[in-house]
């Protein structure tokens, strides 16, 4: 793994466009990478993790591994990656959002330590 940079946004969008999440274009990528309190990481299978960080609070913007080497551990590293890269700048609460439908990542974040706090209706 390493850190995510501005070029990494065209196949950081392939990769959220194969695992259904076409808001994340390649423009919207730069965009988010840009900002000051966001960092990620890719992976080469492809694969991804973008966060950011307000305050002593993390989000897990999103997660993507390519449908080939999913279920093989690369989330739960960009994962443990993200935990402990919050960990060292001070923050003590993360959050992120995943449909309940995707059974694999709800229960990745679960076995993590995550907890539902809330639902969003039709989200």
């Amino acid at each position: 793994m390493r850190e995510a940079s501005l070029s990494d946004a065209d196949v950081i969008a392939s990769v959220e466009a194969l695992v259904g999440a076409s808001n994340w274009t390649a423009s919207a990528v730069q965009e988010t990478l840009a900002e000051p309190t966001t960092f990620g990481w890719v992976h080469p299978a492809p694969a991804h993790l973008l966060a950011r960080t307000a305050a002593d609070e993390g989000e897990i913007l999103t997660v993507a591994v390519h449908p080939m080497a999913q279920r093989k551990g690369i989330g739960r590293a960009l994962v443990t990656g993200c935990l402990a890269h919050w960990r060292s700048v001070g923050v003590v609460r993360g959050f992120l959002e995943v449909k309940t439908t995707n059974t694999a990542a709800y229960g990745l974040y679960q076995r993590m330590g995550f907890q539902c706090v809330g639902t969003r209706p039709r989200y």
